[in-house]
C-alpha cells in the first residue's frame, strides 16, 4: 500500500465585507411541461421526460433504448423510465475484478441495500454463455439479495423487489450499445438521471487486502456509491441552473505538453463596473481524459491542480494561487465550488492572465462563475497573509516563516473573515507525518486563537462517507481514506472563519496576524506560543 504526502498551507487571507444596497427581487419558478410522476414526487425528485437518442456506447453519451429479458418478465428502458431514477447493469464478473476470479455478488446484498439511493435500479447479468453455470451465478445474486429482504419490513421488501431485476441471458446476447459497453471495457454500465452513460467504478474495499494479488478485495456495496454520486450531480446541476451567473470560460481542453506542468491562458473579465455587481464567485472544472475511457487513460496517481491569478502589473509572476484541487486515480471528474474570498483581487476586470498547473495528461475544462447573490453584504477588501508554494517543506522551521503582520482596514468595514485553504501531501521528514497525520493549524487574531485540526484522517472511509459532497467514488487507487484537508478527486475547500467579533478591531485600524502549526501523533511541533 502506498501512501504519500507532503503538507502545503495556501493561501491565507483576510476578507473585509461592506454593506451594499439590493433591490428586492422574486423567487424564479421552474416551470416544465413534463407531468410529475408520482413515484418522483413521492421521493420529493423532480420528473424528466426520457429522451430518444442514436444508438451510441460512448462514455457520456445520451442512453437510448434497451430491452432486457429478466425474471419476472421484459423490461424495456423507454417504458419504465421515470425521469428520477439511476439505473446500473452490473456483471457477475466485471473486468474490475476478474483477479479474485469469484463472482462479486456472492455476499454483501443486505450492505448494498443499506447504501443504495432508492432512486436506484440495478441490472444483474452474468457473463457465462453456457445456461448450466450461468443461472448458478444468477441464483447466488437471488439468494443474497433475498436473505437482505426477508430482514426488511414488508413495504421496503416490496419496493426493493421492483428495483432489482435479474437478466435471463448472458452478456454476449445483449444487443446495440448496451452489449457494445458490457463488453467493451466491460465494467459495468450507469445511466444517471440526465440519462446519460457512465462507466462503474472500482469495487475495492480498504478493509480486504489480499496479499497473494496485492490488491484490495471487492465488495458489492460500493455499487451503492455511483447513484450516491449521482444524485449529487442532480443537485449541483439544479443549483447551477437556479443561480444568477456570468460565466466566463478560462480553459477549453488544454493539457499540459512534454517537459512541462502548467498552462496559461489570458482572459477578458466583465469591466469593473460590471464587477462591481457580483457578489459571489464559483470554478467549475473538469478534468477530463485523453480518449473516450477512465482506466487506462485518465492517470493512475492523485496530484493537486492549483489555479493561479498572475500578477496584474507583472503578467509573467503567476504566484496568486485561487483554487485547488486534488485529482483522482483512474477518473474523469468535475467539481464546482465557491471561492468567493478572491473575487475582490479580480475587481478591476479586463483582462487578466491565469495558470494552472499540473502534471498529467488532463484536458482541463475550467470556467468562472460570477454571481449575483442579492446578499445584504459583499467582499470589498482580499488581503493575503501566508501563502506557501505548493510542495514546501512541513519540518522544524515550518512556523518559523510566518512572523506576525499587521493588516489595516477600511473604516466602511462591516464583517471580517479568516480565510484558509490546507492540505497536506506528499511526504516529510521528520515523523514521515503525510496526509494521513491529524495536524493543527493555530491563527491569532489579536491574540484570540482561530484553529483548524483533521481527525477525519482517522477514518479509513472518510473520503467515501463525502461522495455525498462531491468525491469523485470508486476510484482505481486508496481513494476512501481520510486524508489532512482533503480527498482524492475533490476540490480543496475555502474554509471561512468569521473573526468580525474579535478584540482589538474597534480599538485599532490594523490588526496584529499570527499563523503556525503543528502535528501529531509526529513529533513536528511549532514554537511554544502556538
Amino acid at each position: 500500500m502506498k501512501r504519500f504526502a507532503l503538507l502545503s498551507l495556501v493561501p491565507m487571507s483576510l476578507m473585509i465585507f461592506a454593506c451594499k444596497t439590493t433591490k428586492p427581487h422574486g423567487s424564479v419558478t421552474a416551470s416544465s411541461a413534463v407531468p410529475e410522476n408520482p413515484y418522483c414526487q413521492s421521493l420529493g425528485l423532480p420528473t424528466k421526460a426520457f429522451i430518444t437518442a442514436p444508438d451510441s456506447s460512448k462514455l457520456g453519451a445520451t442512453a437510448a433504448d434497451f430491452q432486457l429479458p429478466t425474471t419476472t418478465g421484459p423490461f424495456k428502458f423507454s417504458e419504465s423510465f421515470t425521469g428520477c431514477d439511476n439505473y446500473l447493469i452490473v456483471q457477475d464478473l466485471p473486468r474490475q475484478t476478474r483477479e479474485f476470479k469469484t463472482p462479486i455478488w456472492v455476499k454483501d446484498g443486505a450492505q448494498l441495500l443499506q447504501n443504495l439511493p432508492k432512486n436506484t435500479h440495478i441490472f444483474f447479468i452474468s457473463v457465462v454463455k453456457e445456461a448450466e453455470l450461468r443461472q448458478i451465478s444468477l441464483q447466488s445474486i437471488i439468494d443474497n439479495t433475498d436473505g437482505a429482504l426477508k430482514d426488511m419490513p414488508a413495504a421496503d421488501a416490496a419496493f426493493w423487489r421492483s428495483h432489482l431485476h435479474f437478466v435471463t441471458i448472458p452478456v454476449a446476447e445483449v444487443k446495440g450499445w448496451l452489449g457494445e459497453t458490457l463488453t467493451t471495457p466491460a465494467w459495468g454500465v450507469g445511466i444517471d438521471r440526465s440519462q446519460k452513460i457512465r462507466y462503474i467504478g472500482n469495487y475495492s474495499d480498504p478493509l480486504r487486502f489480499v496479499p497473494s494479488v496485492d490488491d484490495f478485495g471487492p465488495n458489492l456495496a460500493m455499487l451503492a456509491n455511483e447513484p450516491i454520486y449521482y444524485n449529487f450531480e442532480a443537485k449541483r446541476e439544479a443549483m447551477l441552473a437556479a443561480e444568477d451567473a456570468q460565466i466566463v470560460q478560462v480553459f477549453k481542453g488544454e493539457s499540459v505538453i512534454d517537459k512541462q506542468d502548467r498552462i496559461f491562458t489570458e482572459v477578458s473579465l466583465p469591466d469593473a463596473a460590471t464587477m462591481g455587481t457580483f457578489d459571489g464567485l464559483e470554478l467549475d472544472l473538469t478534468a477530463e481524459c485523453k480518449g473516450d475511457g477512465e482506466v487506462g487513460e485518465c492517470p493512475a496517481w492523485d496530484e493537486a491542480l492549483v489555479f493561479y491569478l498572475c500578477d496584474q502589473n507583472k503578467p509573467d509572476q503567476c504566484t496568486t494561487e485561487i483554487g485547488r484541487w486534488i485529482s483522482t486515480y483512474h477518473r474523469i471528474g468535475r467539481w464546482v465550488h465557491d471561492i468567493t474570498p478572491f473575487l475582490p483581487l479580480l475587481k478591476d476586470g479586463g483582462k487578466r492572465r491565469f495558470a494552472f498547473k499540473f502534471g498529467q495528461p488532463y484536458e482541463m475544462h475550467l470556467s468562472m462563475r460570477f454571481l449575483k447573490r442579492h446578499e445584504s453584504l459583499k467582499p470589498v477588501t482580499t488581503t493575503l497573509l501566508f501563502q506557501e508554494t505548493f510542495g514546501a517543506n512541513f519540518d522544524l522551521n515550518y512556523n518559523k516563516k510566518r512572523q506576525p503582520l499587521k493588516v489595516t482596514l477600511p473604516a466602511t468595514a462591516k464583517k471580517i473573515e479568516l480565510v484558509t485553504v490546507i492540505t497536506g501531501h506528499g511526504m516529510q521528514e521528520p515523523g514521515n507525518c503525510s496526509e494521513f497525520c491529524d495536524t493543527t493549524h493555530r491563527f491569532y487574531v489579536n491574540g484570540s486563537k482561530i484553529e483548524r485540526s483533521f481527525p477525519e484522517t482517522g477514518d479509513e472511509y472518510n473520503c467515501m462517507k463525502e461522495v455525498v459532497n462531491g468525491t469523485v467514488p470508486n476510484q482505481y487507487g486508496t481513494w476512501w481514506y481520510g486524508r489532512s484537508g482533503w480527498c482524492p478527486g475533490r476540490e480543496v475547500k475555502v474554509v471561512r472563519h468569521d473573526v468580525t467579533s474579535l478584540p482589538s478591531w474597534g480599538e485599532k485600524t490594523s490588526s496584529a496576524m499570527k499563523g503556525c502549526t503543528m502535528a501529531s501523533p509526529t513529533h513536528l511541533e511549532g514554537p511554544a506560543s502556538c
